[in-house]
């Protein structure tokens, strides 16, 4: 069994392995969570982002004010959501929010 070279991530000491890129592309924040716990959760993400370890930070199933308020802490560059001919209520806040 080979050995796989692991990087620790944030203050908690998370390890992931290392696979060659040297950090992760994109870290996505999942919610709900209560506000303050995505401002924590953001602020860990935007120093994983200064230490060099992620490149950007992604939100998943965000609304527009949720969205408001990472971005004050750091710029979001992605956001995942449903969006289809049958799911267009993203088209009313959520995107032009992010636009």
């Amino acid at each position: 069994m080979s050995n796989v070279k692991k990087i620790k991530l944030g203050s908690q000491g998370l390890e992931v392995s290392a696979i060659g890129l040297g950090c992760m592309g994109m870290s996505y924040a999942y919610g709900p969570a209560k506000p303050e716990e995505e401002m924590i959760g953001m602020g860990e993400l935007k120093k994983l982002v200064k230490e060099g370890k992620i490149k950007y930070i992604g939100l998943s199933e965000a609304n527009p004010e949720t969205i408001r308020r990472a971005h004050d802490v750091h710029p979001i560059t992605a956001v995942q959501l449903e969006w289809s001919l049958w799911t267009r209520d993203a088209e009313e806040e959520v995107i032009p929010t992010c636009r």
